[in-house]
């Protein structure tokens, strides 16, 4: 087994570069399956990779790819990054390859000073990355328009739309990820798998309501009031939580602490700062909605004092 392995290994690192392909990388949220649907509809046959902005870096030098097309969508840099993301783009460039970005998340000047000297840049604040995709890629494509509707829903926390809610249900996994993205790509937007992805939206929408129950609700040095929100082992989905407990408490902003310690944070205004604290700890996002993920020293911490999370008092000082 060991030697099987090893050989595996060896396979990847040997594997051949591949000539004139065209790659997308995306988020796994809504947004950015939304993102790859329209950028599929309009590229053709393309590959599909799923990342983030904590793996970003890595998503790009694994490609063994030249004379292709590189798309990030829905993926900001976040602070500290710059150098590592703007290394794996040379090396690409280098056989190459171009590199198109589109973005809509708030990114440090010298992230984009960096990533623009080597990649075709587009970044600027809009309800969703698909809206800036759909005015990029396409333009006069009315499927594009109703899915680009459907991601601004998503990706702004209103969730008026049924769609929206039942598309998000299908992004928790890999599988109906993808067959989501085909969908949307296909411009089919209801069948009978759609409608068993609304029951079960349903279905989180009940366990949000009930881990919203379970906010605890402090102030901060200015006098804002703010919530803490543990999932733990609850069901249900944060950011529908944090909305729920944000209306009903009359909170300013609410803090969500996953079990994988992803940390996010939504605020009903974007001059709170939240943002501020999420690039402090490496992570990023909107002013109204970021987040980052925990080191290994503060999951312990956090663990050992349950009630004094690492990074509460860069938050209580807001």
């Amino acid at each position: 087994m060991r030697l099987r392995s090893w050989l595996e290994r060896l396979t990847k690192l040997i594997k051949p570069r591949r000539r004139g392909i065209k790659v997308i990388i995306t988020h796994g949220d809504l947004d950015g399956v939304a993102c790859a649907a329209i950028a599929k509809r309009v590229l053709g046959e393309v590959e599909i990779i799923f990342s983030s902005p904590e793996k970003i870096a890595k998503s790009l030098r694994k490609l063994r790819v030249e004379d292709g097309l590189v798309v990030v969508t829905d993926i900001s840099v976040n602070h500290g990054k710059e150098d590592e993301v703007l290394e794996a783009i040379r090396r690409l460039r280098r056989m190459r390859n171009e590199v198109l970005w589109i973005d809509h998340h708030r990114w440090t000047d010298r992230a984009l000073e960096l990533i623009g000297r080597e990649a075709e840049l587009h970044v600027k604040p809009s309800p969703s990355a698909t809206r800036l995709v759909k005015e990029i890629l396409a333009p006069q494509d009315e499927i594009a328009e109703k899915i680009a509707e459907i991601a601004d829903d998503a990706d702004t926390g209103t969730y008026s739309m049924s769609l929206s809610r039942a598309y998000r249900v299908a992004t928790k996994r890999r599988d109906t990820k993808m067959r989501l993205l085909e969908k949307l790509k296909d411009g089919v937007f209801e069948d009978e798998e759609v409608e068993e992805w609304m029951k079960r939206s349903e279905e989180e929408i009940k366990a949000s309501e009930e881990l919203a129950k379970t906010v605890e609700i402090c102030t901060t040095k200015s006098g804002l009031k703010f919530g803490v929100i543990r999932m733990r082992r609850m069901r249900g989905s944060g950011s529908i939580a944090a909305k729920i407990a944000m209306e009903k408490h009359g909170l300013d902003f609410v803090v969500v602490v996953r079990r994988n310690g992803r940390v996010s944070m939504y605020s009903r205004k974007a001059d709170i700062g939240i943002l501020e604290v999420a690039r402090a700890h490496g992570g990023g996002g909107h002013p109204q909605a970021c987040g980052f993920r925990m080191s290994l020293k503060e999951r312990i911490l956090t663990l050992l004092f349950r009630k004094r999370m690492c990074f509460m008092k860069e938050i209580v000082r807001l």
